[in-house]
């Protein structure tokens, strides 16, 4: 059972990402390939052309119902897979990377608002009476 687990195959179209213990380990073309069985994992992606299709609908100026079938043919160039897999490799989630991520969205804010905190003007004042309990 352990020897049929070291064998894997990628098929014709698409790439294979080997994550050893969850990180990229490397990237595999079409064909036959061995890996560490319970270590590495193959993640398939595909390099085909794809295709998605959207239907809306709106109306115009003068009221008139317009409908429209858009068509978006895309495909994920092989070396973009093999880049994609190198960044998800440097890409590592640490604490720090997360605070560093907090901060960035904290200094967003600050800027969107001028520095600024917000006013809040006019209206009355909620009141909300709490009755103690006995």
């Amino acid at each position: 059972m352990l020897i049929v687990a070291t064998y894997f195959e990628v098929d014709a179209g698409e790439r294979g990402i080997v994550l050893r213990f969850g990180e990229v380990n490397r990237v595999v073309d079409p064909g036959a390939h061995f890996k560490i069985p319970l270590v590495e994992q193959v993640v398939q992606i595909s390099v085909r052309v794809q295709k998605t299709t959207t239907k809306t609908e709106a109306a115009s100026r003068d009221l008139q119902v317009v409908e429209t079938t858009m068509v978006l043919n895309y495909n994920l160039k092989p070396a973009r897979a093999e880049a994609e897999a190198l960044r998800l490799q440097r890409q590592v989630i640490s604490p720090e990377l997360l605070q560093l991520r907090q901060i960035e969205a904290q200094i967003k804010a600050i800027e969107k608002g001028d520095g600024k905190l917000p006013n809040v003007t006019g209206g009355a004042v909620p009141f909300i009476q709490v009755d103690k309990q006995k």
